[in-house]
């Protein structure tokens, strides 16, 4: 039995789109998987027959009882996601897919005829993101096995910081669904990301914001250095579809800061803000204007206890535990299902 893996082959990207599945391709490469390497394309214009040639040029060594781990979405079109896995199951391969997002849920437009519950449980398992991600699916239809992961790893050698706690706020991230930055009122936060037209004039000009712009991934590793507290904070609104999807989903940026021996900020309501608050990783709170007082009261011990934890499982993630955990839960789930230990 060979252990495939997908690797998706894209060029770079300022924001995180790659940057997990990277990752995650790199961690399975270290315990034994073989990549398949997928091309980003645009096959609208494509015949069946010819996804379907493409798919099996793709995964030609692929035999009946290998085990193969799909990351989701390829981002190369439902019909390509679906004929993937088809012809891998036809095929006789175990397969699971590793759900890097659930596109209905975050509100994205899905292509008419795509149904994606029914198109989850086409796998053998799935890794998705936690458990209330797990909670939601199976309460709309989603009736395979499923293991969280908890959070993405981020690997990465650049050395932690081992400077004083610092109560300095920093965002990385998408600036286009976070354009609150632009008027931020709080106390100084340093800011990274892409911003043009009048977003960028407000950062530049906003006296509380010290806007640094867009970075690839070593460069931004470099620049925000270990010190300070990491603000996973997509948007400031209660409703809308990012504010939904983060009841649900493990933003890449908390694995991104945690990395670096951050601590974070969190809103409360976030999925993953129960393993922060159960970690000691940071604080949950209800809103935005709960910081200035928060850090205010904050005593340089408790600063201190958090940024610690955050180093301790900055190590963790730079090793990809919590990806190595989930592919051995997984693969142990479809070939000898739940194990059970006595106590």
């Amino acid at each position: 039995m060979t252990h495939w893996l997908t690797h998706m082959v894209e060029v770079a990207t300022l924001d995180a789109t790659s940057a997990s599945k990277d990752d995650v391709a790199a961690i399975g490469r270290q315990v034994g998987y073989e990549w398949l390497n997928i091309y980003r394309y645009n096959g609208d214009y494509e015949s069946d027959q010819a996804v379907d040639s493409r798919i099996d040029g793709i995964t030609a060594a692929v035999a009946a009882g290998d085990f193969l781990v799909y990351q989701y979405p390829s981002l190369n079109g439902p019909r390509f996601e679906t004929r993937f896995i088809d012809r891998m199951k036809m095929r006789g391969a175990n397969v699971v897919l590793f759900v890097h997002d659930v596109e209905i849920l975050r509100g994205s437009n899905v292509a008419d005829g795509f149904d994606e519950y029914n198109y989850l449980n086409k796998a053998d398992a799935l890794i998705v993101h936690n458990p209330v991600m797990a909670k939601v699916l199976h309460d709309r239809g989603v009736t395979v096995p499923m293991i969280p992961l908890y959070l993405f790893d981020a690997l990465d050698d650049f050395p932690l910081s081992d400077n004083a706690p610092s109560r300095q706020l920093v965002f990385a991230g998408n600036l286009a669904k976070s354009n609150y930055l632009a008027d931020w009122a709080y106390r100084s936060i340093t800011v990274f990301g892409a911003a043009g037209g009048s977003l960028w004039e407000k950062l530049t000009a906003n006296p509380q914001v010290d806007f640094r712009g867009a970075l690839y991934r070593e460069q931004l590793n470099a620049a925000i250095g270990g010190d300070g507290i990491g603000l996973v904070w997509d948007v400031n609104t209660p409703e809308g579809n990012y504010a939904d999807y983060a009841r649900f989903n493990n933003p890449y940026k908390l694995s991104f800061y945690l990395g670096h021996g951050m601590p974070v900020i969190i809103p409360q309501e976030a999925a993953a803000a129960k393993f922060v608050t159960a970690n000691k990783l940071g604080f949950a709170l209800s809103s935005l204007a709960d910081i200035d007082p928060l850090l205010a009261d904050l005593a340089d011990a408790d600063l201190a206890a958090v940024t610690a934890n955050a180093r301790h499982i900055a190590a963790l993630l730079r090793v990809g535990y919590f990806t190595k955990r989930a592919l051995l839960r997984a693969e142990q789930t479809v070939k000898f299902g739940p194990l059970k230990l006595p106590e």
